[in-house]
């Protein structure tokens, strides 16, 4: 499969990038049964500390670890978050590493195999109707994917409980 990303303007300035993908994926994509065994997945992986989850407010973690954070300060305490931009996030995935742990964290084969061959495929950028070269990355995951924001909860959740081990009075919420 080729991807080709295009840039689009903002109004308010910079560029904002989509991807196309083939249309016979994002059908796959949207099947019951691909959601409903990634969902499973995703449910088996999450810990207690992750707020991105279903039934969970992104307003609300945000207002409640503020709360806590000013809270603690008002305690004499130093408080500290760590926060993940995900726009960049995506495109800092290494897709082998990204590849192993689909394999080691039994994610659904099926859904692994149609997703990674899609992730790791050759893309072309495109501005104003023109198109370069196929460009070949080792680095990237296409933001917007269904699969996306699991395989980075995968890809993150070991460094996640490793920093919680070592720092286990560190409320992580």
């Amino acid at each position: 499969p080729l991807y080709i990303y295009i840039c689009l303007g903002k109004p308010s300035g910079g560029h904002r990038t989509i991807t196309k993908t083939p249309i016979l994926y994002r059908l796959t994509c949207r099947h019951d049964q691909v959601r409903g065994n990634v969902k499973v997945w995703e449910n088996s992986i999450s810990t207690k500390f992750d707020s991105a989850t279903k039934g969970k407010s992104v307003k609300i973690a945000a207002l409640l670890r503020n709360f806590k954070a000013d809270v603690s300060s008002l305690c004499g305490d130093t408080p500290a978050a760590n926060l993940f931009d995900f726009e960049k996030c995506f495109d800092t995935i290494d897709q082998e590493a990204l590849i192993d742990m689909a394999n080691t964290e039994h994610y659904p084969l099926k859904a692994a195999c149609n997703a990674i061959q899609q992730h790791v495929g050759p893309r072309r950028v495109q501005v104003h109707n023109i198109t370069s070269n196929i460009v070949m990355t080792s680095v990237s995951i296409i933001a917007g994917c269904l699969h996306s924001v699991p395989f980075v909860k995968g890809y993150l959740r070991e460094d996640i409980e490793n920093f919680n081990s070592i720092f286990p009075d560190a409320p992580m919420e």
